[in-house]
This record gives structure tokens, C-alpha cells and sequence, in this order.
């Protein structure tokens, strides 16, 4: 089974300039999927690093253009880097709905994950043909889980890791017991862990669950001022790639 990791980047870190000038390096690094964002005006779902970056952005960058044009710039500087987006409804709303479908289908959008889970914006993309990242719950409802199971091999959801410890749902205590209990259910979509994946080790624990990647973001984003660390974390993690 192969195992990716996802880098998750902030288009505006606090400059597009600055975060094109990491994704260079994060590729030169081996890296073979990211996902970026685009600033909103209230990103209630983002840790504090991220949103200061996005009220930066917004100070500096008039409506959403700009990121369009670097979003487009590294998918031809790096033609074999899947790019996934995480975008606020809102976002969609000031973009316009049919230039926002154009620009993903135009760039090969390799997902969009809607922030918040809103339906409406979800059912929108899936119905115009993008592929949306959806969440299975932790709680591991039915519901959650026969969505999941009704999803394509190559569709994508995620699963927290950070709060798996907070509960026990069906009894079930591990990671790795979790991610069986969904492929029972016979989920064949991919998984990916997300949240709080701050180490190798945690990672190799995400992996040998039987998860189909991670997405990693803050780990890696609050070591960019210090790159000999930052590269020393991100081989780390790097090394589980299959």
C-alpha cells in the first residue's frame, strides 16, 4: 500500500513571494503533494500561526487574484506536485462560483477541502466534478462511515489524530484499531490522519494504522525561520513515503 504525506503551506507566509520560495525547496525535498489555502476574513478553523498569516495576507493582497496566479504558477513550475486546496465557503462566495470551478478545473485541482464542512458548498463542487476532501468522524458514526463507504478508491477523507485519545468510540482504544474498524465497515476511500503529527514517531503510528497518507502543516510551518531544523523534521517525515 503506498503512503503519502500531504504538506500543508499557507499561501502567505506572510508573502506569496515567501511561501513560492519554500514550496521550491519543499519539492526539492521530495515532497509530491501539498495543500495550500486562500486568506478569510474569519478563519475560525486554523491555529493562531496560520490565522496571523492570513489577517498579514489580507493587508497586503487585494481580492483573491493574486493567490489564483500563484496557485497556477506552481502547478507549471511543478508539474508532477498534486496540489490540494482548503478554502472557506466564503472565499468561493468572493471568488464567484463559476471562476472558482474554472480555476480548479484549469489547475488540476487535486481535491478542495471545504473548511467547516459546509453541504451546500460541498455538494456544489461535487456535483460540478471536483473532488472534495470529506471528514469521517471521530465518534465513528454510522453515518459517517456509510457516507465513506459509498466513496470511490480514489476519493480522500480525513481523520482526526490529534483527539483520537479524548474518546473510545465502540470501545476501541488505539489508532490503529480505529482505522481497522473503518476499513471493516467497508470503507475503501482513502484515509488521511490529520492534526497533531508533530513527530517521526507519531507518523510510523499513522502509518502502521493503515492510513493512506497525513497532512502535515504547523509542525513544519513554525520551523521555517530555522531551515536546519525545519529540514532535519521534515526528512523525518519525508522518510515514510512509499
Amino acid at each position: 500500500m503506498s503512503f503519502c504525506p500531504i504538506y500543508y503551506v499557507s499561501l502567505c507566509t506572510p508573502t506569496i513571494d515567501r511561501t513560492l520560495g519554500m514550496i521550491d525547496k519543499y519539492a526539492a525535498h521530495g515532497a509530491r503533494s501539498i495543500q495550500l489555502d486562500m486568506p478569510a476574513e474569519n478563519p475560525i478553523y486554523e491555529s493562531l500561526l496560520v490565522k496571523s498569516y492570513m489577517k498579514t495576507a489580507l493587508s497586503i493582497y487585494d481580492g483573491y487574484e493574486p493567490y489564483m496566479i500563484a496557485i497556477a504558477a506552481i502547478g507549471q513550475k511543478h508539474p508532477g506536485l498534486k496540489i490540494h486546496l482548503v478554502v472557506y465557503p466564503e472565499v468561493i462566495q468572493a471568488i464567484g462560483a463559476k471562476e472558482f470551478l474554472c480555476f480548479a478545473k484549469a489547475n488540476r485541482l487535486e481535491s478542495v477541502m471545504v473548511a467547516g464542512g459546509d453541504p451546500k458548498t460541498i455538494d456544489f463542487l461535487k456535483q460540478s466534478g471536483i473532488a472534495v476532501i470529506a471528514r469521517i468522524s471521530r465518534d465513528l458514526d454510522d453515518e459517517s462511515l456509510r457516507q465513506a463507504r459509498q466513496a470511490s478508491p480514489d476519493s480522500y477523507f480525513n481523520f482526526n489524530y490529534k483527539r483520537y485519545r479524548e474518546i473510545e468510540p465502540h470501545g476501541l482504544k488505539s489508532f490503529a484499531e480505529r482505522v481497522s474498524y473503518i476499513r471493516a465497515f467497508g470503507v475503501k476511500a482513502r484515509i488521511l490522519a490529520v492534526e497533531g503529527i508533530a513527530d517521526g514517531e507519531m507518523m510510523a503510528e499513522v502509518k502502521a494504522a493503515g492510513c493512506d497518507g497525513a497532512l502535515l502543516g504547523n509542525a513544519l510551518m513554525s520551523l521555517w525561520d530555522d531551515e536546519d531544523k525545519l529540514w532535519k523534521a521534515f526528512d523525518e517525515f519525508q522518510c515514510f513515503e512509499e
